[in-house]
């Protein structure tokens, strides 16, 4: 609730701007601000690298740990079959918005709203921000080059996995307003949108797999070790 305004703010801001003048912007949040040389387990430092790959870390920490108290004995997810309604409407926060995402999709291609509307090819990764495909505006003068095809139907569709994952903070943010500090609603909203998360981000590492970056679930095992120090220091 503190930083509300901010988020807010700083949602509105990156949504006009990407949409206005998406060179700049990509500018910015791509450019790399400490040069070539600076980088991490070979990610360039960029202020996408470390507000996506380091700072969400921390915020789903903090978001784990809610859920985590809720299922606590005498929590609001307490026993743990009151956390089975969040978990089922999991399934309605992937399917729904796949399915919606393509009828929606559908709808336009059938009347021609993507008309004249020019993609990267299916095998080019445009840029570190994985974005595979761009729909109209200006290109970037180091995409220039790349020759553009007509978008057609199927390489529209491949963006269903897109809209399958929930935005916490935002969803975090809003709740507390609505119902307030404490209230079993936010702990629902949070379990649903963790686990809504996970399976967008096993989605994106298996559909939307970039060949310059392939998975490596062997860093899984850092997952393990953290809950092995978790459970060594209760």
């Amino acid at each position: 609730q503190t930083w509300q305004v901010p988020l807010v703010s700083g949602v509105l801001l990156a949504l006009i701007w990407s949409n206005v003048d998406s060179t700049s912007y990509a500018a910015v949040v791509d450019g790399k601000l400490f040069g070539d040389n600076a980088t991490v387990f070979g990610h360039p430092l960029t202020l996408h690298f470390i507000v996506n790959d380091i700072f969400m870390c921390f915020f789903f920490g903090l978001a784990i740990k809610e859920v985590t108290e809720a299922l606590l004995p005498g929590g609001s997810l307490s026993p743990l079959r009151n956390a089975v309604n969040p978990l089922m409407a999991t399934i309605g926060g992937v399917v729904g918005p796949a399915v919606a995402y393509l009828a929606i999709v559908g709808v336009m291609w059938a009347t021609g709203s993507f008309d004249g509307w020019m993609c990267y090819p299916a095998d080019y990764a445009a840029s570190s921000a994985h974005r595979l495909r761009r729909l109209g505006g200006a290109v970037p003068p180091a995409e220039a080059s790349v020759d553009m095809e007509p978008c057609g139907l199927p390489m529209l569709i491949r963006g269903w996995g897109i809209p399958c994952a929930t935005d916490i903070s935002l969803a975090w943010m809003f709740a507390l307003l609505i119902f307030g500090l404490g209230h079993p609603a936010i702990d629902f909203l949070l379990l649903l949108a963790i686990v809504d998360d996970a399976i967008g981000m096993i989605i994106i590492a298996t559909y939307y797999s970039d060949p310059a970056n392939p998975v490596e679930p062997v860093w899984l095992l850092l997952n393990l070790a953290a809950m092995a120090v978790a459970a060594a220091l209760r």
